[in-house]
């Protein structure tokens, strides 16, 4: 009988176990383990799933599996190896690449491996693997999340992984989050936004009655499209989400200030403070919200992404983006109303007022 820890949506242990073939309780998920093994030329390892399997049978993968009760992710993931390809490694070998939480009732580490051996090397566990291949990195990435090939991780985290496994072949060997050396400070304001005269670390809730200053910026080219940046996977709130650009402003800072470092950091585009129009001001919980409008013309090409926080972008025509702003993945960047005079309102009333004439290079 196979056993696993259980765990909570944070990855916190339950304390208690449970066992395989059982439904996994509401609210509760156990961990697994997937290594992907590349050899020197920059191919992946991939193994058939045996004939006899309940999910997918026939279908190739990376190996890896289900963490016993008891296990570390490093102790799974050197037994996983070991009985599905007959391959050794030390725990020092492995190179944690990413971790993807609560995808169905599971957690994820995904590690990396280097190794370079030839298929005669490969010893198969009964009626779990039947055939292996090295299949070069581009071409596994065209294909994994297809019918017949799985992929390690979910849809919208695909494209960061790849991204660090093309860091991993060039020889980067640490992918843990790196705090920041000083905490992000904020500076507080009573609810008519008079400051207060002190400040707040990030994350940490605010005291009571007080708000800190956030602010964001649409960008709009002259073809009445706006800029859309996506989350990247590492951020604890909405990652994989498309959105404008924004951001809090930090201790010391006024609103036109932190919303052209926001710009200049997430996409790498600059601007002085008397190009940005202020279209909104809101009221949030925690939060002063103002919301700026800028133009500018520039291809996806010269985005410049913040690690950690923006990985992908997009121009959106402006109606189209308005139909969907806050549902599923795109985010609407203000909790108002859109009737009467709004917030897309204004943004119409902006695009129709400043494009007109052409937007600024670059």
């Amino acid at each position: 009988m196979e056993l696993w820890d259980l765990y909570d949506k944070d990855r916190r242990p339950l304390g208690r176990t449970h066992q395989r073939g059982l439904p996994v309780p509401p609210g509760a998920y156990h961990l697994a383990v997937i290594v992907v093994i590349l050899n020197p030329k920059g191919e992946v390892l991939l193994t058939r799933r045996a004939p006899e399997k309940d999910a997918c049978p026939g279908w190739w993968e990376n190996t890896g599996g289900s963490v016993l009760a008891g296990e570390t992710s490093l102790q799974a993931i050197q037994r996983e190896l070991r009985e599905e390809t007959g391959l050794l490694a030390q725990p020092e070998e492995f190179t944690l690449l990413f971790q993807e939480n609560c995808r169905g009732d599971c957690h994820f580490d995904v590690f990396a491996l280097t190794r370079d051996v030839t298929m005669e090397e490969i010893r198969f566990q009964p009626e779990e693997t039947d055939a292996a291949r090295w299949t070069p990195l581009k071409e596994w990435e065209q294909v994994a999340g297809t019918k017949g090939t799985l992929c390690p991780v979910g849809p919208r985290f695909r494209q960061e992984l790849y991204r660090r496994l093309e860091e991993y072949l060039q020889g980067r060997r640490d992918f843990s989050p790196k705090p920041p050396a000083v905490p992000e400070l904020w500076d507080l304001y009573d609810k008519d936004r008079h400051l207060l005269g002190r400040t707040h670390p990030r994350g940490v809730p605010l005291p009571e009655g007080t708000r800190h200053l956030a602010v964001a910026v649409s960008v709009f080219n002259s073809q009445g499209q706006v800029l859309l940046t996506r989350r990247s996977p590492e951020k604890a709130k909405h990652p994989g989400c498309w959105e404008i650009t924004g951001g809090c402003a930090q201790a010391g800072e006024d609103s036109l200030t932190a919303a052209c470092r926001e710009l200049r950091e997430e996409t790498g585009i600059q601007v002085q403070p008397q190009e940005l129009t202020l279209l909104w001001t809101d009221c949030l919980s925690t939060a002063f919200l103002d919301i700026y409008a800028v133009k500018r013309d520039l291809p996806l090409s010269q985005v410049v992404f913040q690690p950690g926080e923006t990985d992908a972008a997009q121009w959106m025509d402006f109606s189209q983006w308005q139909a969907i702003a806050g549902r599923g993945a795109y985010l609407t960047p203000s909790w108002h109303r859109r009737d009467g005079d709004s917030l897309f309102s204004r943004m119409e009333s902006f695009c129709r007022d400043k494009l007109d004439t052409p937007a600024q290079q670059g």
